[in-house]
């Protein structure tokens, strides 16, 4: 049973659980993924910003980190939108981990105060042809979002 849970940034072994999901997650069919590197990931979780809180969230499987979300919130401006990221390994995909992650952030997202989310979606490379299924694209889609913009 898969149970979602807020990361502890300063807790090292569960930060690294977090990096190693979601750079699995990044990574995957994608050779030239820009992933940050722990060192660089872990930043923004740990510093104090008056600009925006950073947090995240955990899907796990017992003691399997099997998914993760990471969550950006303006703190002095757009204060109705959140930046989110949600990130599965392609070994726990299709089995519903992305979407009990999304139904948590909705979750959090209401009791913030956020109306609208953000999301960056890894779509197609550019050497794909344009009916090639991208499974990022294709969990917006079930979740009811809309690609606003693809670059």
């Amino acid at each position: 049973m898969v149970t979602i849970r807020r990361l502890d940034p300063h807790d090292d072994a569960e930060f690294a659980a977090f990096h190693a999901a979601y750079a699995a997650a990044n990574d995957f069919e994608r050779p030239h993924a820009d992933t940050w590197p722990l060192a660089e990931f872990v930043v923004p979780f740990r510093r104090e910003s008056g600009e925006a809180d950073h947090y995240g969230l955990i899907a796990q499987d017992g003691d399997d980190v099997v998914g993760v979300a990471v969550i950006e919130l303006p703190l002095t401006d757009n204060r109705e939108l959140a930046d989110v990221c949600v990130y599965v390994p392609p070994q726990h995909r299709r089995r519903g981990v992305g979407a009990t992650l999304a139904r948590q952030i909705a979750v959090d997202l209401r009791q913030r105060g956020r109306t609208s989310w953000l999301c960056l979606v890894s779509g197609r490379r550019h050497d794909q042809p344009d009916d090639t299924l991208i499974p990022g694209e294709a969990f917006a889609a079930r979740l009811g979002l809309t690609m606003r913009q693809r670059e």
